[in-house]
Protein backbone atom coordinates (compact mmCIF):
# COMPACT_ATOMS: atom_id res chain seq x y z
CA UNK A 1 0.00 0.00 0.00
CA UNK A 2 1.15 3.52 -0.78
CA UNK A 3 0.30 6.89 0.74
CA UNK A 4 0.33 9.82 -1.64
CA UNK A 5 0.64 13.40 -0.47
CA UNK A 6 0.69 16.77 -2.21
CA UNK A 7 1.40 20.23 -0.79
CA UNK A 8 -0.91 23.09 -1.77
CA UNK A 9 -0.68 26.84 -1.26
CA UNK A 10 -4.19 27.08 0.17
CA UNK A 11 -6.78 25.00 1.96
CA UNK A 12 -9.36 25.74 -0.74
CA UNK A 13 -7.09 24.26 -3.43
CA UNK A 14 -6.44 21.13 -1.39
CA UNK A 15 -10.14 20.66 -0.57
CA UNK A 16 -11.09 21.12 -4.23
CA UNK A 17 -8.60 18.39 -5.18
CA UNK A 18 -9.89 16.13 -2.39
CA UNK A 19 -13.48 16.54 -3.61
CA UNK A 20 -12.40 15.85 -7.19
CA UNK A 21 -10.67 12.63 -6.12
CA UNK A 22 -13.78 11.43 -4.27
CA UNK A 23 -16.00 12.33 -7.26
CA UNK A 24 -13.60 10.32 -9.46
CA UNK A 25 -14.13 7.25 -7.29
CA UNK A 26 -11.29 7.38 -4.75
CA UNK A 27 -12.47 6.01 -1.38
CA UNK A 28 -13.43 9.08 0.69
CA UNK A 29 -12.22 7.39 3.88
CA UNK A 30 -8.66 7.43 2.52
CA UNK A 31 -8.58 11.17 1.66
CA UNK A 32 -7.36 13.71 4.24
CA UNK A 33 -6.47 17.40 4.17
CA UNK A 34 -3.94 18.58 6.79
CA UNK A 35 -3.84 22.23 7.80
CA UNK A 36 -2.10 24.31 10.45
CA UNK A 37 -2.36 27.88 11.59
CA UNK A 38 0.46 30.29 12.33
CA UNK A 39 1.15 31.87 15.68
CA UNK A 40 0.29 35.54 15.57
CA UNK A 41 2.38 38.42 16.86
CA UNK A 42 0.21 40.88 18.77
CA UNK A 43 2.98 43.42 18.35
CA UNK A 44 2.48 43.40 14.58
CA UNK A 45 -1.23 42.66 14.36
CA UNK A 46 -2.92 45.28 16.46
CA UNK A 47 -6.61 46.01 16.15
CA UNK A 48 -8.85 48.92 16.96
CA UNK A 49 -8.23 52.43 18.15
CA UNK A 50 -7.14 54.19 21.32
CA UNK A 51 -7.32 57.74 22.64
CA UNK A 52 -4.32 59.72 23.81
CA UNK A 53 -4.28 61.96 26.87
CA UNK A 54 -5.76 64.83 24.80
CA UNK A 55 -8.65 62.71 23.53
CA UNK A 56 -7.30 62.29 19.96
CA UNK A 57 -8.05 58.89 18.45
CA UNK A 58 -5.25 56.76 16.99
CA UNK A 59 -5.27 53.65 14.81
CA UNK A 60 -3.56 50.82 16.73
CA UNK A 61 -2.42 49.23 13.44
CA UNK A 62 -0.27 52.28 12.65
CA UNK A 63 0.60 53.83 15.99
CA UNK A 64 1.43 53.09 19.58
CA UNK A 65 0.71 55.62 22.23
CA UNK A 66 3.36 57.80 23.82
CA UNK A 67 6.51 57.02 25.70
CA UNK A 68 7.62 54.96 28.65
CA UNK A 69 10.50 55.31 31.09
CA UNK A 70 13.08 52.74 31.98
CA UNK A 71 14.66 52.14 35.39
CA UNK A 72 17.26 54.86 34.73
CA UNK A 73 14.56 57.43 33.95
CA UNK A 74 15.33 57.53 30.21
CA UNK A 75 12.24 57.95 28.01
CA UNK A 76 11.58 55.63 25.06
CA UNK A 77 9.23 56.01 22.10
CA UNK A 78 6.59 53.24 22.25
CA UNK A 79 6.21 53.46 18.46
CA UNK A 80 9.77 52.24 17.95
CA UNK A 81 10.73 50.34 21.10
CA UNK A 82 9.30 47.79 23.45
CA UNK A 83 10.07 47.98 27.10
CA UNK A 84 13.14 46.36 28.57
CA UNK A 85 14.46 42.87 28.82
CA UNK A 86 13.34 39.77 30.63
CA UNK A 87 14.96 36.59 31.89
CA UNK A 88 13.81 33.01 31.59
CA UNK A 89 13.89 30.53 34.49
CA UNK A 90 17.54 29.72 33.70
CA UNK A 91 18.61 33.37 33.86
CA UNK A 92 19.07 33.91 30.10
CA UNK A 93 18.31 37.53 29.20
CA UNK A 94 16.08 38.44 26.24
CA UNK A 95 15.58 41.80 24.57
CA UNK A 96 11.86 42.62 24.45
CA UNK A 97 12.36 44.51 21.17
CA UNK A 98 13.47 41.37 19.35
CA UNK A 99 10.83 38.87 20.48
CA UNK A 100 7.26 38.40 19.33
CA UNK A 101 4.50 39.39 21.71
CA UNK A 102 2.00 36.69 22.53
CA UNK A 103 -1.73 37.10 22.68
CA UNK A 104 -4.78 35.33 24.02
CA UNK A 105 -5.35 33.94 20.54
CA UNK A 106 -2.06 32.02 20.61
CA UNK A 107 -2.93 28.46 19.83
CA UNK A 108 -1.23 25.75 17.85
CA UNK A 109 -4.28 24.72 15.86
CA UNK A 110 -3.62 21.88 13.41
CA UNK A 111 -6.52 20.09 11.75
CA UNK A 112 -7.25 17.07 9.60
CA UNK A 113 -10.25 17.31 7.31
CA UNK A 114 -11.82 14.07 6.13
CA UNK A 115 -14.42 13.66 3.44
CA UNK A 116 -17.86 12.46 4.54
CA UNK A 117 -21.28 11.82 3.03
CA UNK A 118 -22.32 15.28 4.24
CA UNK A 119 -19.24 17.14 3.01
CA UNK A 120 -16.28 17.36 5.36
CA UNK A 121 -15.44 16.58 8.98
CA UNK A 122 -12.69 18.56 10.70
CA UNK A 123 -10.72 17.21 13.65
CA UNK A 124 -8.06 18.96 15.70
CA UNK A 125 -4.81 16.98 15.97
CA UNK A 126 -1.51 17.39 17.78
CA UNK A 127 1.97 17.32 16.28
CA UNK A 128 2.55 13.69 17.26
CA UNK A 129 -0.50 12.65 15.24
CA UNK A 130 0.59 14.75 12.26
CA UNK A 131 4.09 13.29 12.41
CA UNK A 132 2.64 9.77 12.52
CA UNK A 133 0.50 10.50 9.45
CA UNK A 134 3.39 12.05 7.52
CA UNK A 135 5.77 9.24 8.53
CA UNK A 136 3.11 6.84 7.23
CA UNK A 137 3.39 8.66 3.90
CA UNK A 138 7.07 7.74 3.79
CA UNK A 139 8.63 10.92 5.20
CA UNK A 140 11.45 10.83 7.72
CA UNK A 141 11.17 12.54 11.10
CA UNK A 142 13.00 15.67 9.91
CA UNK A 143 10.95 15.91 6.71
CA UNK A 144 7.70 15.47 8.67
CA UNK A 145 8.64 18.29 11.05
CA UNK A 146 9.56 20.50 8.09
CA UNK A 147 6.13 19.85 6.53
CA UNK A 148 4.42 20.72 9.83
CA UNK A 149 6.34 23.99 9.86
CA UNK A 150 5.11 24.61 6.30
CA UNK A 151 1.54 24.04 7.54
CA UNK A 152 2.12 26.81 10.08
CA UNK A 153 3.11 29.12 7.24
CA UNK A 154 0.00 28.67 5.12
CA UNK A 155 0.61 25.43 3.22
CA UNK A 156 -1.97 22.62 3.17
CA UNK A 157 -1.33 18.92 2.56
CA UNK A 158 -3.63 16.52 0.73
CA UNK A 159 -3.07 12.86 1.63
CA UNK A 160 -4.52 9.72 0.11
CA UNK A 161 -3.66 6.92 2.54
CA UNK A 162 -3.21 3.27 1.64
CA UNK A 163 -3.98 3.82 -2.02
CA UNK A 164 -4.28 0.48 -3.80
CA UNK A 165 -3.91 2.23 -7.13
CA UNK A 166 -1.23 4.91 -6.66
CA UNK A 167 -0.70 5.44 -10.40
CA UNK A 168 -4.44 6.08 -10.86
CA UNK A 169 -4.53 8.59 -7.95
CA UNK A 170 -1.33 10.29 -9.18
CA UNK A 171 -2.85 10.56 -12.66
CA UNK A 172 -6.01 12.15 -11.28
CA UNK A 173 -3.97 14.62 -9.23
CA UNK A 174 -1.81 15.51 -12.24
CA UNK A 175 -4.96 16.38 -14.23
CA UNK A 176 -6.34 18.69 -11.55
Amino acid sequence: MTTIYRVYNSESEALASARSLVEAGVDREKVRVLRGSPLHDANREREGTFADKDGRMHDANREREGTFGDVDGDLHDANREREGTFADKDGHMYDGNRWREGEYGDIDHDTVTSMSDNGTDVSTVNHAELIKMLRGAGLGETEARREIEALHHGKTILMVADSKEPAHVEGLLNRL
